[in-house]
């Protein structure tokens, strides 16, 4: 998902949530939020101003296997990844 030479963090929501998030060296955030690529899950995140999607991979199912955002500088950011009638969430602080 991606083609930095400094590498990424890579951070599975896919079955536990996560309380704190970091960023990659690029200042995006990498998650993992379905296990393989038959059933995805439906990401959001709050506020919906505070980053932008920049990469999607999709499941056979046409909802999400992971997906790479870019949070604004400043931004605090909740993700909730819903998937088989669960919910996780992700918190990058400031």
């Amino acid at each position: 998902m991606s083609t930095s030479a400094a590498g990424v963090v890579l951070f599975d929501v896919s079955e536990h949530s996560i309380d704190r998030l970091a960023r990659s060296p690029g200042g995006d955030v990498y998650l993992l939020v379905a296990k393989g690529c038959s059933h995805g899950a439906v990401v959001s995140w709050t506020p919906a101003a505070s980053a932008r999607l920049v990469r999607n991979v999709w499941a056979q199912d046409g909802r999400s296997a992971a997906v790479v955002l870019a949070p604004s500088r400043s931004a605090t950011l909740d993700v909730r990844v819903a998937q088989n009638g669960q919910i996780r969430t992700a918190h990058l602080p400031r």
